[in-house]
């Protein structure tokens, strides 16, 4: 770890999000007790790396997709005891996909105390207009998207990415990172 932190602090570029593995929530979810110290590792490891570089903040998929049972408490508590280690850091968990039973990815993040919103998610669960709620607790907005006739299209949204992009930034006085993440761009 430390050659890339060395160069990423020679380089003196600004490193503004780290995002972490993202089977870190499928070791979590695991029955295997070995899994779930692989998945406590990569958070610590992670957070670690990016308070090394001086990111301020750090994305994780804390959870399984796939699985329709797994403890959320758990994950909340373990994440909670290894960010605490990290104060300067947003721990900021992304509203992937879930199968949990009677939870939607809204209902996951929003006890967390950071949140990393993926807009093709909230689109896919119709749930975009809830995180208005969260929206003190938005760390880093994913504007996912494709490419289309000369607009960025968000897949399956009711609502259009220029409308959106306007209202996290005027309604929501939205200031902080926002990633681009292409679907494709021809």
């Amino acid at each position: 770890m430390q050659d890339i932190v060395t160069l990423l602090k020679e380089s003196e570029i600004e490193i503004l999000s780290v995002h972490a593995k993202r089977d870190i929530g499928i070791y979590l979810c695991s029955d295997k007790a070995e899994d779930v110290e692989e998945g406590i590792r990569l958070i610590d490891e992670t957070l670690e790396f990016a308070s090394k570089i001086g990111s301020s903040i750090c994305v994780f998929h804390l959870w399984d997709t796939w699985k329709e049972d797994f403890d959320l408490g758990f994950i909340r508590k373990i994440f909670s005891q290894i960010s605490s280690q990290y104060p300067n850091i947003k721990a900021s968990v992304e509203n992937i996909p879930t199968h949990l039973e009677g939870h939607t990815p809204y209902d996951i993040v929003k006890d967390f105390r950071y949140i990393t919103l993926d807009l093709q998610w909230a689109a896919l669960y119709d749930e975009f207009e809830k995180f208005i709620e969260l929206k003190d607790k938005i760390a880093n907005i994913h504007l996912r998207g494709k490419l289309q006739d000369s607009k960025w299209v968000i897949k399956n949204s009711s609502f259009s990415f220029y409308e959106t992009l306007n209202l996290i930034r005027d309604s929501w006085d939205y200031g902080g990172v926002l990633t681009m993440e292409p679907n494709g761009l021809k």
